[in-house]
């Protein structure tokens, strides 16, 4: 047991799957084992690394295993894929944790605060929420459209119709109308709420407050990166973060070519999707402003179009909020372009 380094741990919900190597990368043991016996084997080994898959209750073990004095290395599970050697089983899958953990140019994944994950579960709620509720404004479009009713896009323009139907429509789908306005309303209520909870529970975190002086990035943004992102200096660089949330291309190349393609959008798609929608916005105020970010912008609009430019700008964002994750700096505009 002493000349333990290195152990993978296949994640499960009742049956684990646990192997330990040395120095050498040689097994010491591999044995499946239940979820109340885990915790009495792993506090047994001596101080050494801990590979796992970020999958389901991975950020739970991890805390719980760094507890115990281990070292926890998270490893996203496309990397861990390409050393499944031969036929899948559990066995086989805890062999390529400890040998993708072990090669060293494997990226881990941060591992999260019980914190973190209860503000990531408020932003998860809420996004279903927003789903829901768009699906729901879709269903009554569709079903009015049938009767010659168009509405113009926009949640306020669907209720403003809802409010003013009349004997256009037939009585009973008006009654179904009716119920689905309520629906509606229902599903507004929640996302509000859900919005000042997020709000009420960020008001005294300074990194937030931070954050959300640089243009384009608003409480849901700022909450969203620090529920993710919790050590900022796992990232050498700002764009290592940016390329983390998928805003740099890709590129494909042989014979000495290369050719970027379109953003790779590896990483989370919510943040991902807030930082973009966040530089849409932006964009249209900076033709107003004569700051060097604002002309920068500008250019990037003039030579390339208002939607590589709103890309552009979020992946200038990330990189200005790792600056600001790492450091007590405060935002400076004109330092930013």
């Amino acid at each position: 047991m002493k000349s333990i380094t290195s152990v993978g741990i296949d994640l499960a919900k009742s049956t684990f799957h646990v192997l330990a190597v040395n120095r050498a990368e040689r097994p010491v043991f591999s044995k499946k084992i239940r979820r109340d016996k885990l915790m009495e084997l792993v506090t047994g080994l001596p101080p050494c690394t801990i590979f796992m898959e970020a999958c389901g209750s991975a950020h739970y073990w991890g805390r719980r295993f760094e507890a115990a004095g281990h070292q926890v290395r998270l490893i996203a599970g496309q990397h861990v894929k390409k050393f499944v050697v031969g036929n899948k089983d559990d066995a086989k899958d805890a062999e390529a944790i400890v040998t993708c953990g072990l090669r060293p140019k494997t990226r881990f994944v941060p591992l999260k605060t019980g914190r973190q994950l209860e503000l990531q579960a408020l932003h998860r709620v809420r996004s279903r929420l927003v789903r829901e509720r768009t699906a729901l404004g879709n269903e009554i479009r569709g079903l009015l459209y049938e009767h010659g009713v168009a509405i113009p896009q926009g949640i306020a323009n669907l209720r403003a119709e809802l409010a003013a139907l009349g004997d256009e429509v037939p009585a009973l789908l008006r009654k179904t109308m009716k119920d689905l306005a309520k629906e509606l309303r229902t599903k507004d209520v929640r996302v509000k709420n859900y919005d000042l909870l997020i709000a009420r529970e960020n008001a005294d975190n300074p990194v937030v407050e931070r954050l959300m002086t640089i243009p384009c990035v608003g409480i849901l943004t700022a909450t969203a990166i620090v529920a993710e992102i919790g050590q900022p200096r796992a990232f050498k660089n700002g764009r290592e973060f940016a390329a983390f949330l998928g805003l740099v291309p890709m590129h494909t190349g042989t014979g000495g070519h290369t050719t970027n393609l379109s953003i790779s959008k590896r990483g989370d798609k919510y943040i991902r999707t807030l930082l973009v929608q966040g530089a849409q916005s932006g964009l249209r105020f900076t033709g107003r402003k004569d700051d060097k970010l604002s002309r920068w912008c500008e250019d990037v609009k003039r030579r390339r179009g208002i939607h590589k430019a709103a890309v552009a700008l979020a992946n200038k964002n990330a990189r200005i909020i790792w600056r600001l994750l790492t450091s007590e700096e405060e935002y400076k505009v004109n330092l930013a372009a």
